[in-house]
Parts: C-alpha cells; structure tokens; sequence
C-alpha cells in the first residue's frame, strides 16, 4: 500500500507511567501496535481504536514487558478473530514472565482483575527479519536483541520512512535499567541509524513521535549520561551498591542536567531503581 493510503494515529495518556497505543488505519482495517499497561487505559485506547469504525487486522507487540501488552484480553474479546503478532522471544516471554513483571501488574489501581492466566499468546510468532503485510501495508521486523528488555522488535514502514520501537527509542523518558542490558542498548542506540538508514519518524514506546535522527541522538546522549554518572559513583562507592543518600543525590545531579524526563513506568523511585540495575550490571560484568 503506498504512502498517503493510510495514516498512523495514537491513543496515549499525559502523567506518569504513560505509553502508547498505535494503530495504522487502512481505508478498510486497522492494524494495532502495543496495547496498554492496564485495563482502564486498555480500555480508552480500545474505544479510540472501535471509534475507527474498521475491524482490526492484527496487534502487534513490541516486546515482552506487560505495559505494552495488558490490554490483549480485552482486544481480543472485542475482535475474537484478530491475530496477535510477535517475535519467538518476545512470545516466550509473556508466556514465562521471567522477570514477575505480570503479578506487580495486579497491585496497580484499576488493575484488579488482571489476570495472566488468560492473556492470549500471539498466535503469530514469526522470524527475525520477517515482512509482514497486514491490511495491505508492508511492515518490516527486526529483532533489536537484549536492551531495555530480553528482547525488542522494531516494526518499520517502508513506504513512509515510519519506524515503531518500543522502548528501545523513548522521548523525554527516564531510562529503565532493570534488566541489566544497559550496555548492549547504547549499542543498539548507536547501530539504530544504519540498520534503518531510511527512517524519518520515530514512534517510540513512551513519549511524543520525532524525527529519526535527533531523537535517537538525544536519548543516546541522556542514557550515556546517566551510565557514565552511576558508573563513577559506583567506583568512587569501592564498587558496592549505592546506599538511598547516595541515590537521591545522583538523581538530583542527572534530572539538574536533564530536567523534565517523565517516568515511563511510573514508580516515583524509577531512577533509583535502574541506578539498582546498573550497579548489579556493573558487579556481573566486572566493570
């Protein structure tokens, strides 16, 4: 399908803990890209996407971490024949929840009733690289590997420069250091321009949609940022973990240099909570 036969659109909330839901609307179907943190906003972002008015084609997940896909029981139950796309890693992942991400999701208000037991699994679990054509819109896959999560699928529109990243590409959002893959994401950051050498927008995961290029940059920049500073607190701390004085003073220092970044996960602590990952990352490595 040629560029100008269909649009990308957003559902997305302003405060803490925001994420985007996106969808491609096609003249005859839609094709939906993450579907929210938890059911309240699952549930705005369904009404936006039936308010279309076209039956949805496929969701597609980005990766395996539950804001980007807690909203899948109620998609499906509004459109029973929908196919659910994602990559082997990311399918494995929501199946085995390694990291209990999904019983933390429980104890977020309005979540209640979430339950993990009946989140359906993709049911299209396609390979790295694979071109997809949905709604007639060619969408090109690549596993990004190990960052901010165990895996991470792009998802990028040939035909208008428009590339989807999940939380590998964020806007004006703290990081999330957790998993400790914080190196291999800078990596990631750093390749990104020459794996997709033709991309113009960027929708990420978090955060308002911007060109390619300084988006990457900027966040490249932040991140490296935040590494490097942890980094040498963490030496400078005899490579012991940092005790919450010395966390509240290096958020104070990052957030005085970068100032305004929201929280992608919504815990207030989040920095202290990646500066956690990072030192654990730090002390596996050897660094």
């Amino acid at each position: 399908m040629p560029a100008g036969a269909y649009k990308v659109g957003v559902y997305t909330y302003a405060g803490p803990g925001t994420v985007n839901t996106w969808y491609i609307e096609t003249p005859k179907e839609v094709v939906v890209i993450d579907v929210q943190r938890d059911l309240p906003h699952a549930r705005e972002a369904l009404r936006k996407v039936q308010a279309l008015g076209k039956p949805v084609r496929a969701i597609l997940i980005t990766h395996g971490h539950p804001d980007h896909f807690a909203g899948l029981e109620l998609f499906r139950r509004a459109y029973p024949q929908v196919d659910i796309y994602a990559s082997q890693v990311t399918t494995a992942t929501i199946k085995n929840d390694p990291n209990g991400y999904m019983k933390f999701m429980k104890s977020i208000p309005g979540n209640e009733t979430f339950n993990p037991a009946t989140i359906p699994l993709p049911n299209k679990v396609f390979a790295d690289n694979a071109t997809l054509t949905l709604a007639g819109v060619t969408i090109q896959t690549k596993e990004l590997g190990n960052g901010e999560t165990t895996s991470a699928t792009a998802y990028y529109l040939p035909a208008t420069g428009e590339l989807f990243t999940g939380d590998i590409v964020l806007n004006e959002m703290q990081p999330f250091f957790l998993e400790l893959h914080s190196a291999q994401l800078l990596k990631t950051l750093k390749d990104l321009p020459s794996r997709f050498p033709q991309a113009k927008i960027i929708h990420p995961g978090h955060g308002a949609s911007g060109p390619a290029a300084p988006l990457i940059a900027r966040q490249l920049d932040y991140f490296q940022y935040v590494r490097k500073t942890v980094h040498d607190a963490y030496l400078k701390n005899g490579k012991k973990a940092l005790n919450p004085v010395q966390k509240q003073q290096l958020t104070a220092q990052i957030n005085q240099q970068y100032p305004g970044k929201g929280r992608p996960g919504g815990q207030p602590d989040m920095m202290e909570l990646s500066m956690d990952g990072l030192v654990k990352e730090f002390q596996v490595n050897g660094e």
